[in-house]
């Protein structure tokens, strides 16, 4: 039962109903007098306060003020103390009753243990959700980096794996021009041999130049190995045969170039690439494979340098060329075209070959797939330069006619090196 000094507005029965209703509702009410001469003194509580203080209201208003109830700790939380010694976290509302003079302090006290309890577990939840979450993304960073590690590795195997089946082929574009290299520097060999013939010649000449019979023989003998030897020809033909050797062995050191930028280990950075330079490099690591069967038409249109990697592009352009001159089984075309759409370099490889059916066209680009004879193909070329665009924030599609070719596209993002 709630407790009180007669005061008018708590006389009237609304003003009871509501103060315990509020006890219902599990809020407490308190009401103190602010006159300076008795501040503090308490007027009023409900039920609900008498229950928080486990004293009775007569007891609290007799024995206790204001602030011997209500005071703050060091976070400045409020606090209610009990007579009998508690602590009760408190949520505290005030308002004056502007009809009593002097004008009453109404207090409305609501307990916020189980507030604060379940605010704890909640933060204690949380801590424990976000650690959870920190090792989970520690531990899915490390699964990440190791597919990275693992896609890196196996794209630079499917790399080894693509140049050990064209070994072959680079190899006799290598031995073609070191055999004329080779068989140029014998002749040289032979007309220096000549060469030094007719200094020894002039040599014995010039030593007889004092006997008309010696000089004369001399002579004789400098015209007879000058015309044994062609010493005309000699003089024409050593130009084009030193030139012939530096053309092939310029062939040589553009392939081992091009080997060697394709074979290298990717840059995790991005740097400034051309293109179609790519496209020509890549195109004479796979020569062999090709000119036997297909002749190559370029329709490229000038191009700036982008923001992208060279050695996957390599990667892709070698996986869609060799893929153009397998499918030709006798003798065709492959359409090399680039073209500038957008926000994107499209580089067209198109071929003349046997096209792709349609039952199979949803596959191509999965890991493992092929049509090829075993050591013909891996599986993963296709699946890799699929994989390589997507990182390289670009596409590859594809148009194909079963009996008549088909055009492989590849996207490549312009961006500004």
């Amino acid at each position: 039962m709630a407790a009180m000094i007669p005061i008018p507005f708590l006389q009237s029965r609304t003003a009871r109903i509501l103060a315990e209703a509020a006890s219902k509702a599990r809020i407490a009410i308190l009401l103190a007098q602010t006159d300076p001469s008795d501040k503090g003194r308490i007027l009023y509580l409900n039920s609900h306060m008498e229950k928080l203080c486990e004293s009775s209201g007569e007891y609290l208003m007799a024995n206790h003020r204001m602030n011997d109830l209500l005071c703050q700790n060091n976070t400045g939380q409020r606090i209610l103390r009990t007579p009998s010694g508690k602590n009760i976290p408190v949520d505290v509302v005030t308002c004056t009753i502007p009809i009593e003079t002097p004008p009453p302090l109404l207090y409305y006290i609501r307990d916020i243990s189980e507030q604060l309890h379940t605010e704890r577990q909640l933060k204690g939840y949380s801590e424990n959700l976000e650690r959870m979450v920190r090792q989970h993304t520690r531990k899915l960073s490390t699964t990440l980096e190791s597919l990275k590690e693992t896609q890196s590795q196996l794209i630079q195997s499917e790399k080894m794996a693509s140049l050990g089946q064209l070994a072959a082929g680079v190899a006799h574009e290598i031995n073609n021009p070191l055999g004329f290299v080779k068989s140029n520097l014998g002749t040289i060999r032979d007309y220096f041999e000549d060469l030094f013939e007719v200094i020894d010649a002039a040599e014995i000449l010039e030593n007889n130049l004092t006997s008309e019979d010696a000089r004369k023989r001399a002579m004789d003998t400098l015209t007879r190995i000058r015309t044994r030897i062609d010493l005309d020809f000699i003089r024409e033909d050593h130009r084009a045969v030193i030139s012939e050797s530096l053309e092939g062995m310029e062939r040589v050191a553009r392939i081992v170039a091009d080997l060697k930028n394709f074979s290298r280990t990717e840059s995790p950075d991005a740097e400034s690439t051309d293109i179609q330079e790519c496209l020509e490099s890549t195109l004479h690591i796979v020569w062999n494979e090709i000119k036997y069967k297909a002749e190559v038409i370029r329709d490229f249109e000038p191009l700036p340098r982008v923001l992208s990697s060279p050695q996957k592009l390599a990667q892709v352009f070698m996986n869609l060329l060799v893929n153009a001159a397998q499918s030709i089984e006798k003798q065709g075309t492959i359409h090399l075209q680039t073209r500038i759409l957008e926000n994107s370099i499209i580089v067209a490889i198109t071929d003349t070959g046997s096209g792709i059916p349609d039952h199979i066209l949803p596959k191509i680009f999965d890991p493992f797939f092929t049509t090829k004879p075993v050591g013909k193909g891996t599986g993963l070329g296709l699946n890799i330069s699929y994989n390589i665009m997507q990182q390289l924030g670009g596409d590859i599609d594809v148009d194909t006619t079963p009996g008549e070719g088909s055009t492989f596209r590849v996207h490549i993002p312009l961006r500004e090196p």
